[in-house]
């Protein structure tokens, strides 16, 4: 059970992390002006928000799995988390 749970927290940080990243990217462009700062001073924000209350709801389950667990479950999920969103992006007409 603690690996779905972790599994499940990875895919919404990494579905958090690209959209973000997806949608923001257009609007910070190479000459930054104060529009920039502030969207990713807020990208910042919000993403870190995310992460500390996942961090904190989720510390003691995810303390037992052995770090290198971790980072076998996490390219997996990356990969098909990327790959779904990818998917349902495109069919959405979005991507």
């Amino acid at each position: 059970m603690r690996y779905i749970i972790f599994l499940l927290v990875e895919v919404i940080i990494f579905c958090s992390i690209i959209l973000v990243q997806f949608f923001i990217s257009p609007y910070i462009g190479a000459p930054f002006s104060v529009i920039d700062i502030i969207a990713g001073i807020m990208i910042l924000f919000l993403l870190g928000l995310l992460f500390y209350f996942l961090t904190i709801l989720f510390q003691k389950k995810m303390q037992s799995i052995p770090i290198k667990i971790k980072i076998i479950l996490s390219i997996p999920c990356f990969l098909l988390t990327s790959l779904a969103l990818g998917i349902g992006l495109s069919f959405l007409g979005i991507g």
